[in-house]
């Protein structure tokens, strides 16, 4: 078993230049039972439908797996034993790593749904994904950990399925990454957490990653949409096969019905969204609540070069970047 599939030359930490380096060994000598790939996502269209009653927002989205990944190391424990490590170059010091965390939660309830529930577990989460970046992260380590544990747990793999609703209730996007785990490819409504896996793009496609040097966190973003309860607004036919278009029509349909709302909370991001306009990208779009912003490329030269005219626009305007890459698309979760 080895690292998920990496697009050399492309994955740049603009802090330690080492983001795409695997974690730091384990201290134990055992080498782990199960690897992971936990990989991030990019919101291709996200519509946001209205406040439902309940404080939620409806959803209509498509999102896309990249080969951008957190990675999942599994080890067997004592019985009823859970734990859980984080490290890697995108880990932080006030991440959990009890029951706060999505990826401890998930794994719970996962073995819970599972026939050997007292199977122990030691968890290593290895962190090359950025938080509160609108990629998915947290959501992804989830759906990591829940098939990991069931896996090791023994529960069969047709029953995986019966994971999705207690990870969307842990996650509205960790649904995704368990429920498209064969094609990366699905569309979300409801919360996000009702999950219809589409075919994987037909074509080859390049994404060109960056991610500004501050966060966009999802409750702040949501509570700048200004949307009274039961306030449904007008939906449309869903747009789930852009990929299969052309890159002039692909990018043409793309949509982020949260753009505004970020840029309420962070300003910031209207520094950006003019700097890509002067460097003539405007195609590019906010992937989730932000604060990553996405290009679709099909020839990978170009979304390259691009890149590098985007980290010298940056630097010359004085805007800063946690992380600037390029990726691919990928699938969901899966053994590594």
């Amino acid at each position: 078993m080895g690292r998920p599939d990496a697009y050399s030359g492309g994955l740049v930490d603009e802090r330690s230049k080492d983001f795409g380096a695997p974690g730091p060994a384990p201290p134990d000598s055992d080498p782990p039972a199960l690897r992971v790939v936990a990989p991030a996502k990019i919101n291709l269209r996200l519509e946001v439908l209205g406040r439902r009653g309940d404080g939620f927002h409806e959803l209509s989205t498509t999102m896309l797996a990249l080969e951008l990944a957190d990675e999942l190391e599994l080890r067997a424990g004592e019985p009823g034993e859970l734990t859980l490590r984080v490290s890697g170059p995108a880990a932080s010091a006030d991440v959990p790593t009890d029951e706060r965390n999505l990826a401890w939660a998930a794994a719970r309830a996962a073995l819970d749904a599972s026939p050997w529930s007292e199977v122990g577990l030691h968890l290593h989460l290895i962190k090359r994904v950025p938080s509160r970046a609108g990629l998915g992260g947290g959501s992804s380590d989830a759906a990591a950990a829940a098939f990991g544990a069931a896996w090791m747990a023994g529960l069969p793999s047709a029953r995986f399925d019966d994971l999705l609703e207690p990870l969307g209730s842990l996650s509205s996007d960790a649904p995704f990454f368990l429920g498209a785990r064969a094609t990366g490819h699905a569309w979300c409504t409801g919360r996000g957490e009702q999950v219809e896996e589409l075919n994987a793009p037909l074509k080859p496609w390049t994404v060109v990653l960056l991610v500004p040097d501050f966060e966009c966190p999802t409750a702040e973003v949501y509570g700048r949409l200004r949307l009274a309860p039961g306030s449904p607004l007008d939906r449309g036919e869903p747009v789930i096969n852009l990929l299969d278009r052309s890159e002039l029509e692909a990018r043409g349909l793309l949509f982020n019905g949260l753009e505004i709302a970020a840029l309420r909370a962070r300003p910031e991001l209207g520094r950006w969204r003019a700097l890509l306009g002067q460097l003539g990208m405007p195609h590019f779009r906010l992937s989730g609540s932000g604060s990553s912003l996405f290009g679709l490329y099909r020839d990978a030269e170009e979304a390259a070069a691009d890149l590098e005219r985007a980290r010298a626009g940056a630097k010359a305007a004085g805007l800063g970047l946690r992380a600037s890459l390029l990726t691919r698309p990928s699938r969901g979760v899966r053994e590594v």
